[in-house]
């Protein structure tokens, strides 16, 4: 679960950033996304330094015509190498934080993990579905509300 080949990389269209790790929870992402009819260049991203580097556009990601800024990242928790409620804090001291909509997709529901996620800069904290027909209605929430409701800095 890397970036996409070279030939794959869609130049100048928006770009949703996955930050998952557990693979079948990213196939479940990938497929309720493009269900609920998301067209974006979705990139996935299975650990919590790479996401972090991605996002900071330290190397190698700081070619942002390759790796430009995603328009919304879905940012796990639970990750290999960085955690994802380190990502948002790194984030947040770089002043990197407000500039993409980040939506925290856990399967934690623990009071401290969600006011964390907040007070770190997360704009929406959501518990991962247990069922697939769920996952795909929270895609097309995504879809609808932050994809195409919310205005986001350009």
């Amino acid at each position: 679960m890397t970036r996409p080949p070279e030939s794959a990389v869609r130049q100048g269209e928006p770009v949703i950033l996955v930050v998952e790790d557990e693979h079948a929870d990213a196939l479940l992402i990938l497929r309720a996304l493009k269900r609920a009819g998301v067209t974006y260049d979705v990139r996935l991203i299975d650990d919590g330094e790479r996401a972090r580097d991605y996002l900071l556009g330290k190397p190698p990601h700081d070619n942002r015509a390759r790796y430009p800024m995603p328009s919304l990242v879905l940012l796990d928790l639970k990750l290999r190498k960085l955690g994802g409620l380190d990502i948002l804090k790194q984030l947040q001291q770089a002043g990197t934080v407000n500039a993409v909509p980040i939506i925290v997709l856990s399967s934690s529901s623990r009071d401290d993990d969600i006011e964390k996620a907040y007070r770190y800069g997360a704009n929406s904290y959501l518990v991962k579905p247990a069922r697939f027909q769920d996952f795909c209605k929270l895609a097309e929430q995504i879809r609808s509300y932050w994809l195409s409701m919310n205005e986001s800095i350009r």
